[in-house]
C-alpha cells in the first residue's frame, strides 16, 4: 500500500510540471503589459519599462519559466498579485474553503440523489420509475449551469423570497449554489449507476443468489451494488475534482468569494501570478482526489486491495 501511494504521489510531479508549462505558455502569449497592470494606467512609460525589466518580464520565455519553477520549489513562492500586491497563495488559502464547502456539499447531495435513483431505475427497468428519472437526467445534463442557477434565483429568491440569492454568510446562502451544482452531477451519477447495475444484475452469480432464495434487497444492495460501485466511484471522484476546478460559473452566478470568482477577476485584470497559482493549486487538488479514488477501489474490491498489499 505504501509503495503504491508513494509511486502515485511521485507521478503527480511531472503532471504538475506539465500543467505549469502549458498555463505559463498560454499566459506568456496573452497580450498585456504586467508593468502597466501593477503601476496603473496613469504611470509614465519609462517607469513601466523599468519595472518590467526589474521583475524579469522582458527575459526570454524559458528563463522566466525556470525562474518561476525554482521559486515555487525552493521557496514555495508563487508570486505576488498584480491587483492586491499580496502573495497569491495567501489569497488562495482564504478563498479555497468556500469552494471546498460548495464542492463537498454538492457531491454529497448528488450521491444521495443519483445513486439510489440509479439503483431503482435499473431494478425497475422500462417502468415509469425508470423512464421518468432518465428523462429528467437527460434534461439536467443538457441544461447549462448558469441558466439553472438563474432560474433557481428567479424562483426561490426573487419570486418566492425563501432563500438569499448571493453571499456566503449563513448555511441558507449555500442551498441554491449547492443545488445548482448537485443536480447535473446527480444526473450523471444516476445514469452511470443504472448502467453498471444493469450489467451487474445480469451476471451469473446474481442469478445464483436469487435461485438460492436470497432476499431481493440483499441481492441488490450487498451483491450487485457493491460490485457496481467502482465506475460510480470513478465518476464521483471526477465530479468532485470538476466541481473544485469548475465552480467558476456557479460562484460567479451566486457572487460567492471562492476560487472560481477569484480566477474570473484575475483573468479580467490579467493578474498572471494569481491565475497561474490558482491553476496549479486546483491541478494539485485534482491529482490528490484521483489518488483517493484509486485508494477507495481497494476498500470496495478485495481483488484490488490484495494487489495493493503485495
Amino acid at each position: 500500500m505504501i509503495k503504491f501511494v508513494v509511486g502515485r504521489t511521485l507521478m503527480i510531479i511531472p503532471i504538475l510540471l506539465g500543467v505549469t508549462f502549458i498555463v505559463f505558455t498560454i499566459l506568456y502569449l496573452t497580450p498585456g503589459d504586467p508593468g502597466r497592470m501593477i503601476l496603473g494606467p496613469q504611470a509614465e512609460q519609462i517607469a513601466v519599462d523599468m519595472l518590467n525589466e526589474e521583475m524579469g518580464f522582458n527575459d526570454p520565455f524559458f528563463t522566466r519559466f525556470f525562474a518561476y519553477v525554482i521559486n515555487v520549489v525552493t521557496r514555495f513562492d508563487f508570486g505576488t498579485s498584480f491587483r492586491t500586491r499580496q502573495p497569491v497563495f495567501d489569497e488562495i488559502l482564504i478563498r479555497f474553503p468556500y469552494t471546498l464547502r460548495l464542492a463537498t456539499a454538492a457531491v454529497v447531495v448528488a450521491s444521495f440523489i443519483g445513486i439510489p435513483i440509479g439503483v431503482l431505475s435499473a431494478v425497475k427497468q422500462y417502468s415509469l420509475a425508470d423512464l421518468i428519472p432518465r428523462a429528467i437526467s437527460m434534461f439536467l445534463a443538457a441544461v447549462p449551469l448558469f441558466w439553472l442557477g438563474l432560474m433557481l434565483i428567479l424562483t426561490f429568491a426573487l419570486t418566492l423570497g425563501w432563500l438569499p440569492s448571493s453571499g456566503v454568510a449563513t448555511w441558507r446562502h449555500y442551498i441554491l449554489p449547492v443545488t445548482t451544482s448537485a443536480l447535473p452531477t446527480a444526473a450523471g451519477l444516476m445514469r452511470m449507476t443504472r448502467s453498471t447495475m444493469l450489467e451487474t444484475i445480469r451476471q451469473d452469480y446474481i442469478r445464483t443468489a436469487r435461485a438460492k432464495g436470497a432476499p431481493e434487497g440483499r441481492v441488490i444492495f450487498k451483491h450487485a451494488l457493491k460490485n457496481a460501485l467502482l465506475p460510480v466511484v470513478t465518476v464521483l471522484g471526477g465530479s468532485f475534482g470538476f466541481l473544485l476546478g469548475g465552480a467558476i460559473v456557479t460562484e460567479t452566478v451566486f457572487a460567492m468569494p471562492g476560487l472560481g470568482t477569484m480566477m474570473v477577476n484575475a483573468i479580467r485584470m490579467q493578474d498572471i501570478p494569481m491565475v497561474l497559482a490558482a491553476t496549479i493549486f486546483i491541478a494539485t487538488i485534482c491529482c490528490l482526489v484521483i489518488l483517493m479514488v484509486d485508494l477507495a477501489y481497494g476498500f470496495i474490491d478485495p481483488r484490488i486491495r490484495a494487489k495493493f498489499l503485495k
